[in-house]
């Protein structure tokens, strides 16, 4: 069984700066990515099949992600926006060849015998198909906006934790100083190191990964994923429906955000309401507004050259992409878009949208940042983690600056 997640223009255009990056499939909103918990619910469903994932994407993530080669052989074509929750995962898996899931005139999968060759773009709604109606009383669970992620993650997270933790047991928590209530919704995997530390799964479960460390007063409340090789600091307070990704480095205070992994906001100060690429760092005393003194809608441009959209929501702070950055008491105000590869600095507010390869932020002063510099001091991010600065996530970053 091959599952191929589609990714559309329009919507990896509503999901920038994160879509910049990576295809639709590989954005974590939960324990799991998009296309990791595809995978898991089809292999779950069908243990004696064999499961690959393939993303549709734009050719120059191509290298970086999935091959762009698409078997010929039977295949649910899945809108990858589509979270694979156990009802949209149940009615995907339901569909026979030649059928089509839809949902308010909107084709959200497909089952066919497909060629190799899938051109991208392509338009699923212009795919046919008998059309079979989504049912149930809920409506699919879709990914349309960047807010979605961490709006999603009380949800999605307690959906992944029945998945992932389905049948096994957790390893038991040894350390005599560590507190924790509801601790049978609190699962940990191999490794993990924990002194001293307060975890409360009351509101909803926490998944902590394996190798993940937990130091001493750090205060973890549910709904939380705290993913693989990711450190709570000394004294962190996770708030709850947070999703901590692999290998980030947390500390001060976090509410309902979603770092999607090799992040680091390591010190005091504020993040609600956010979620940060891959390959971030937010300097010490580093804060984030979620929430206007006149407590109206918050309002977000994705880039400082196109109109605001309207959020609905009355919480909204940071959006970062990868490869950004931002020095010691950086302030952001409500609803700030920061694009990939920015280096901010300075006093004050920076501005509430800072575009891809920017260089500066002191009283709104913004330079292009060079290339060159910035894939060096990548290169030696990276290298901190033990991973190289491939020529692939080179070529991409390349082709990101030339075209953004």
């Amino acid at each position: 069984m091959h599952i191929i997640l589609l990714d559309q223009p329009s919507l990896r255009a509503a999901l920038r700066p994160f879509s910049y990056t990576r295809p639709i499939a590989a954005m974590r909103n939960g324990i799991l990515t998009q296309g990791e918990r595809w995978q898991r619910r089809i292999a779950t469903a069908l243990p004696d099949a064999r499961v690959a994932v393939t993303a549709h994407t734009e050719s120059y993530l191509k290298d970086l992600f999935w091959p762009h080669h698409f078997p010929g052989t039977d295949s649910l074509l899945v809108s990858a926006a589509l979270v694979a929750c156990p009802a949209a995962a149940a009615q995907v898996m339901a569909l026979d060849v030649g059928q089509a899931l839809v949902h308010k005139g909107q084709t959200l999968a497909i089952r066919t015998l497909w060629p190799q060759d899938l051109a991208y773009p392509t338009d699923m709604n212009a795919l046919g198909g008998q059309s079979i109606a989504w049912s149930g009383e809920q409506a699919p669970q879709l990914l349309l906006h960047p807010w979605d992620i961490y709006l999603q993650a009380k949800r999605t997270v307690a959906d992944d934790f029945l998945l992932v933790t389905a049948g096994r047991r957790s390893q038991p928590i040894e350390d005599n100083h560590t507190i924790c209530y509801a601790q049978e919704r609190i699962f940990l995997e191999e490794g993990v190191k924990m002194r001293a530390a307060v975890l409360n799964a009351e509101d909803g479960p926490i998944y902590i990964g394996r190798g993940a460390q937990i130091q001493e007063g750090a205060l973890l409340h549910g709904t939380l994923a705290l993913c693989e090789g990711a450190v709570a600091n000394m004294g962190v307070k996770l708030r709850g429906d947070n999703i901590i990704g692999p290998y980030c480095k947390v500390g001060g205070e976090i509410a309902n955000s979603v770092l999607f992994g090799y992040s680091n906001k390591g010190h005091d100060g504020y993040l609600g309401n956010s979620v940060l690429g891959e390959w971030c760092n937010l300097g010490a005393d580093t804060n984030t507004s979620n929430l206007k003194n006149n407590y109206t809608n918050v309002k977000v441009r994705l880039h400082s050259k196109e109109a605001e959209l309207e959020t609905g929501q009355l919480f909204c702070g940071l959006l970062m992409g990868d490869h950004s950055k931002a020095g010691i008491n950086t302030m952001f105000n409500t609803g700030t878009v920061v694009g990939v590869g920015s280096n901010l600095f300075g006093g004050g507010y920076m501005p509430k949208t800072v575009d891809s390869f920017c260089w500066g932020g002191q009283d709104g002063k913004m330079e292009q940042h060079q290339l060159h510099k910035m894939l060096e001091t990548e290169a030696k991010v990276m290298a901190r983690r033990k991973i190289e600065l491939s020529q692939d996530h080179m070529d991409m970053l390349t082709y990101l600056s030339d075209n953004l």
